[in-house]
């Protein structure tokens, strides 16, 4: 990996406001965020904690353009995000970044493989057979090489978030997001999951950032960012 220290993602005072009706108005107002500054490298593992409600899956969303903040603005390569331009943010999120959920997201109609293709194919870049060979790579790779036909159904939830993570690999993205990737995972799988997370890091240089309130979790490994009612403490 390069030793060169590379901002990747910038957010700029970053504040979300969630009213409960369309007047706006102050008394009927939530600030999940509140003037949110912080730097990601190129490389990192950063893990954004905190307790329930603090903001994490905000701000995660907001950095992966998911949703758009109130205020502020965020920053991919130094070029400010187009949160107004659907398509243009769709490509982003296609080409850029890869998708970890806590609840895995994984399409219930297809296969294994078809589920990991499936960004890929959206683009259409290669051919059929380039994507399902890269793909079958990954899944073995990730030790699901008997998986390949089976439904998301027919799988455990740790078999369910490698299947996620290879989903998220395929594209090659630059930023891997991971919203609390280990929320529904016993103590074995978790360890497992942040175990790939780590080689993902270190062979390929891909910058990670997860969202996470795990106690398993060995904070000291990663940038930590904390959060508490929507601010930054730490």
């Amino acid at each position: 990996m390069s030793s060169k220290k590379e901002i990747i993602l910038e957010a700029k005072n970053i504040s979300k406001i969630y009213y409960r009706d369309d007047k706006r108005e102050i008394d009927f107002q939530f600030k999940a965020l509140q003037n949110i500054n912080l730097e990601i490298l190129k490389n990192e593992i950063v893990c954004i904690f905190g307790s329930s409600g603090a903001g994490k899956s905000t701000l995660l969303n907001i950095l992966s353009g998911i949703s758009s903040p109130t205020d502020g603005l965020v920053y991919l390569d130094g070029n400010i995000l187009p949160y107004h331009n659907d398509e243009k943010m769709a490509s982003i999120r296609r080409k850029k970044f890869g998708f970890i959920f806590q609840f895995y997201n994984l399409l219930s109609e297809f296969t294994v493989l078809e589920n990991v293709m499936l960004p890929m194919m959206l683009d259409a870049k290669a051919s059929f057979a380039e994507i399902c060979d890269k793909s079958i790579d990954l899944l073995e790779r990730l030790g699901l090489k008997e998986k390949l036909k089976n439904f998301p159904i027919q799988l455990s939830g740790g078999e369910k978030q490698r299947v996620a993570i290879a989903r998220a690999l395929i594209n090659d993205a630059d930023i891997i997001f991971a919203d609390e990737p280990t929320g529904n995972l016993d103590d074995k799988n978790s360890e497992n999951i942040y175990e790939i997370l780590e080689k993902i890091w270190s062979e390929q240089g891909t910058t990670i950032i997860m969202v996470s309130h795990d106690k398993r979790i060995k904070f000291s490994k990663y940038k930590t960012i904390k959060l508490e009612a929507g601010k930054l403490i730490q």
